[in-house]
């Protein structure tokens, strides 16, 4: 009789085991560390591992700049390799992406301290607004702040120049529109079709795709 009841016991304290196992496995599996790097964090906007950055002076142009763009701005102490460009090529595969291919609206600005390194990346709509003045808005207004110190004046200054040529060439675009929508131009077709210049244009700049055009500009470069 002594030997059943052990037995019981067991069976019972086996039981509750499995019983166990079976309920926390699951919770086991979901909590399990994943490889530092793999993934980068994309719902903050701004990115520090500096330690310098003033968010709160960063929040009203960031806030601006939302309205037009899909923006981050990164600082960096220094990152692997000195590679800033993979840095941010990483950034934009993960966080800027769609369907694999970079978006046409993203703006990053980003800087490696101790790799002496600035990057202002966009997408293809505002190529035509920031191609002619990137290079300049790098070296004279990002990179001097960032020799000085001012981690957080150079992003901030970076910041309001994207946004003042974005907010000009929207500002040029609507105008160009308004003046084309009446102005029709009238076709060969022998159904008499009317195209309107303005969508005409719109069709053509849509589907030019979504290229990415990738700037980089080292700190220091017009130092030489």
């Amino acid at each position: 009789m002594k030997h059943g009841v052990g037995q019981l016991v067991r069976d019972i304290w086996l039981g509750a085991l499995m019983l166990l196992f079976v309920v926390s496995a699951p919770f086991i599996f979901l909590v399990r560390p994943q490889p530092a790097g793999a993934q980068v964090a994309c719902d903050p906007a701004v990115v520090d591992t500096t330690g310098q950055l003033d968010r709160d002076a960063l929040a009203e142009p960031l806030e601006r700049l939302a309205t037009l763009a899909d923006v981050r701005v990164a600082a960096f102490q220094s990152v692997d390799g000195g590679d800033l460009e993979a840095e941010i090529d990483r950034l934009i595969d993960q966080c800027l992406s769609l369907d694999g291919a970079p978006t046409r609206t993203y703006v990053v600005l980003a800087v490696s301290i101790d790799d002496r390194d600035t990057q202002l990346r966009y997408g293809d709509q505002f190529r035509s607004e920031l191609e002619p003045r990137f290079e300049e808005i790098m070296a004279e207004e990002m990179n001097p702040r960032f020799q000085d110190g001012d981690v957080t004046g150079g992003l901030l200054a970076g910041l309001e120049a994207v946004a003042d040529e974005i907010e000009q060439g929207v500002v040029a675009d609507d105008g160009n529109a308004a003046d084309s929508a009446g102005a029709p131009v009238e076709t060969d077709d022998p159904d008499g079709l009317v195209v309107a210049g303005g969508l005409a244009g719109l069709v053509a700049v849509g589907g030019a795709g979504a290229l990415l055009v990738r700037r980089r500009r080292l700190m220091d470069a017009r130092n030489e």
